[in-house]
């Protein structure tokens, strides 16, 4: 298993699974979140620890990898290789194996055998470092670099436009398209099919670190391939599903807070989405502090004016009345009872005289109780806190102060 990103991560595997002859088979690697979150099950699964590869093993995949591609060694070459440090992992014996495949100088393969780097970090570094260099589309980086910031991977039609000019809609041609493939098939994977098109992603969790490693340390670097990404689903795909799936999750990494909120807010995509994903999105960009007590000033009751509350589009791009709406997410809020309703703290409530409010969408002041009514906002289920307290409904943005 490849460890996902997402909060569901591995939410369709049941605890419990009905029948007995049905069984599971997951694998994953030492210290990944996917192990973590099965050791979390219960009944926990019988866990069977993959032991270090034994000589005769080594050699049959040294024999049967290059065997496919009419390659073989010679017997102190296959000795040499199989007695490496790094041949006890299957991973770093395969590479290694794809590694002198393509090694082009047939009198240097001892030499080169010699030299392949001990631990799967230094040979997946070489490995990377020899792409570059060798790549003619210049496409390799960045195809590596969109992977790893990918949600669940990339269909095949997506990396061709991401790496060709989105703006003319115009994909990257063919021929340079498949030398990418052909290059890189070794360390991907097709994950799945979707409408007869190849969903790619890294072939295992280790290759994408060493892409991290290598090109994506810096956390500007890793924002701004966020950032195309955000901008290619939101601005150049026409799945919608796609984008209400992809979209949300690169604009928060990204950290393009204002511009999610106003996805959820304004954008009609944005209503194919669950009500209780969008409050996910948005717990943690909501401020943290809890309303004690109203009564003592360190709280305020949201409110909006009676020209506002009859309004449509503030919380949400559907046909709901702006008083409807969850402040938050946008969803419509079922039951307004007491332990729903959307409170500001000291910190965020709009500064007004004792016997005025403020409207929370146009900022106009009215007097409190006066004789245009106002309305109090709510919170749905999803975003209410606790039934017994209160939290701030303010959603801090880049744009803000926290």
């Amino acid at each position: 298993l490849s460890d996902g990103k997402e909060t569901s991560h591995l939410q369709w595997l049941p605890a419990t699974i009905s029948g007995i002859y049905v069984k599971c088979v997951v694998s994953t690697v030492e210290n990944a979140r996917s192990l973590q979150i099965l050791h979390d099950l219960s009944p926990s699964p019988w866990e069977l620890i993959v032991r270090p590869l034994n000589t005769s093993t080594r050699i049959d995949i040294v024999q049967h990898y290059l065997g496919r591609y009419s390659k073989r060694l010679d017997p102190n070459q296959l000795a040499l290789l199989t007695k490496c440090d790094g041949a006890k992992n299957a991973l770093w014996l395969t590479l290694a194996c794809e590694e002198l495949r393509v090694f082009g100088v047939f009198e240097r393969l001892t030499q080169r055998i010699q030299t392949l780097p001990g631990k799967l970090e230094g040979l997946l570094s070489d490995i990377l470092n020899r792409l570059v260099k060798e790549d003619l589309t210049d496409c390799i980086a960045k195809v590596l670099s969109l992977l790893y910031c990918s949600q669940a991977g990339l269909l095949e039609t997506e990396l061709q436009m991401l790496l060709g000019d989105v703006e003319s809609n115009t994909p990257l041609p063919m021929l340079p398209w498949a030398q990418v493939r052909r290059t890189l098939k070794p360390f991907l994977r097709n994950i799945g099919l979707v409408g007869g098109v190849e969903r790619w992603d890294f072939f295992h969790q280790s290759i994408a670190k060493a892409v991290e490693d290598h090109w994506l340390q810096d956390v500007e670097n890793r924002k701004n391939c966020h950032l195309e990404l955000a901008d290619f689903y939101q601005y150049y795909n026409n799945n919608n599903f796609a984008v209400t799936q992809n979209l949300p999750y690169h604009l928060q990494r990204a950290g393009q807070i204002q511009r999610m909120v106003e996805f959820f807010q304004k954008d009609q995509r944005s209503l194919q989405m669950n009500q209780a994903h969008k409050s996910q999105y948005l717990r943690q960009f909501r401020c943290q502090r809890q309303i004690t007590n109203v009564m003592a000033g360190f709280g305020k009751k949201l409110m909006i004016c009676h020209f506002c509350q009859l309004k449509q589009g503030a919380f949400n791009p559907g046909g709901f009345q702006n008083h409807n709406c969850c402040v938050i997410c946008g969803g419509f809020v079922h039951f307004k009872k007491d332990d729903s309703i959307a409170y500001l703290c000291q910190f965020h409530m709009p500064r007004t005289p004792p016997s005025c409010d403020s409207c929370f969408l146009c900022n106009k002041m009215f007097p409190g109780g006066g004789p245009v009514a106002s309305v109090t906002g709510y919170v749905c289920v999803w975003c209410r806190y606790t039934p017994f307290s209160a939290k701030c409904v303010k959603i801090l943005t880049e744009n803000d102060k926290y």
